[in-house]
């Protein structure tokens, strides 16, 4: 074919010098070539790629081929908003399993105390052993069925929920226009995001709601049988639950934190061994597999220092936990015994205050990680409800007319490749 009747696609893919289009050049094939987002795409300009990140910047789309962003403010309720009655309904029995399963530390506490002060008053131990062996029994039942109707219920309406947004997802993603697939998200995008985004939401709306109302439940019942069992005990014990809090905030904060970034590091390396094999031909006419291999090495290792950090932390705040605890116990105790000495409580007491508030603080300071993974869902949510609230400029679904017969003179002159 000659250079006159090659089409205006043909010379740009051609290259000159002042193509937009894409050339691999021999000798810096390895050094212009990359790995883009989930699909098999490979890119080999960076100017075209600055040009298309300018592109998707005007869109408002982010530049790295995110969805845009619509919610300035977002809320944690607002993740809820494809609840509908049943929902809702299987919600409000996890809530109230997670309340009645908060209760069953707390109420242990208190039956093992007046089972001390009752083996001390009497000596009818197995009447005594019996009567509360029987409330430990129901309890046991009790916390059973709770637990299970929170874990269960919650679970169950947090896949439902999910479900919903799946489906209102599909129908925005099948509702965009091609331009949008081609300057603010591209397919490989919005779809990869989809899984990930939908476990991190899950994640917040599911079981994880009903924990945090089972460990906030613990920590105030443990308080109110803390105080009215022995008020001085409960005193002592609440001077050093804010150290086991912050404790168990630093460990699950580095846990999460190690663990987001090991995430994200074998998540880029997947990227690039995905899309290398999906464009083994470009890699292989341009000798780029020694540059990718080097990028695949590079991408692992920040995962290697993070996993090497975590175990490092892990240990000592751990370590430091169990010594803060053995050292509550020695010195509540200590002080306890002062108490019950000079007759201001009974041996029952200082073991139910003890054990309810001490259990409450544990509890409560393992709340942390499980915070922090609900609010990790809000990112998600905004990614996802952003796709779903976002119109289109050509909207399928929008209003429109369709002209019954259309009279007119269509005619093409010079016309040349420029998309979008």
């Amino acid at each position: 074919m000659s250079e006159e009747e090659a089409s205006p696609v043909e010379k740009t893919a051609a290259g000159d010098g002042s193509s937009d289009g894409t050339a691999i050049g021999n000798g810096a094939a390895e050094r212009a070539l990359a790995v883009k987002g989930n699909g098999c795409e490979v890119t080999t300009s960076e100017g075209g790629e600055a040009k298309g990140d300018a592109d998707k910047a005007s869109d408002g789309g982010a530049p790295t081929g995110g969805l845009a962003q619509t919610f300035d403010l977002f809320s944690f309720a607002s993740m809820f908003r494809y609840t509908d009655r049943a929902d809702a309904l299987l919600m409000a029995i996890g809530t109230v399993g997670a309340l009645a399963n908060g209760m069953g530390l707390p109420l242990f506490s208190l039956i093992f105390g007046d089972l001390l002060d009752s083996l001390n008053d009497t000596l009818d131990v197995r009447s005594a052993v019996d009567d509360k062996v029987k409330w430990l029994g129901i309890l046991a039942g009790g916390t059973l069925v709770a637990g299970w109707a929170q874990i269960a219920f919650w679970t169950l309406a947090g896949e439902r929920l999910m479900g919903h947004v799946r489906e209102e997802y599909l129908k925005a993603a099948l509702r965009q226009d091609a331009r949008y697939y081609d300057v603010v998200s591209p397919p490989g995008d919005t779809f990869a995001a989809l899984g990930p985004d939908v476990a991190s939401m899950t994640e917040a709306v599911g079981q994880n709601v009903g924990l945090a109302i089972q460990y906030v439940t613990t920590f105030i019942a443990g308080l109110i049988i803390g105080f009215i069992r022995g008020w001085r005990v409960a005193l002592v014990v609440l001077a050093f639950i804010p150290l086991f809090i912050l404790v168990l905030a630093v460990l699950g904060t580095v846990l999460m934190g190690a663990a987001k970034k090991s995430s994200e590091a074998y998540a880029s390396a997947a990227s690039i061994a995905n899309n290398a094999l999906c464009s083994i031909r470009e890699v292989l006419s341009a000798t780029a597999h020694e540059f990718l291999n080097a990028s695949y090495n590079d991408a692992l290792a920040p995962a290697v220092r993070s996993d090497r950090t975590e175990g490092i932390t892990r240990g000592a705040i751990w370590g430091g936990f169990f010594f803060l605890m053995f050292a509550t116990y020695g010195s509540v105790l200590w002080i306890a015994a002062v108490f019950v000495r000079d007759g201001h409580m009974s041996g029952g007491e200082v073991v139910t205050a003890f054990f309810a508030v001490m259990i409450g603080g544990i509890i409560l300071g393992q709340l942390a990680p499980i915070a922090s993974s609900m609010l990790g869902g809000i990112p998600a949510a905004r990614r996802l409800y952003a796709l779903i609230d976002r119109t289109p400029d050509i909207d399928v679904y929008g209003p429109g007319e369709t002209p019954q017969e259309v009279a007119a003179e269509l005619k093409l002159t010079d016309v040349r490749f420029a998309y979008p």
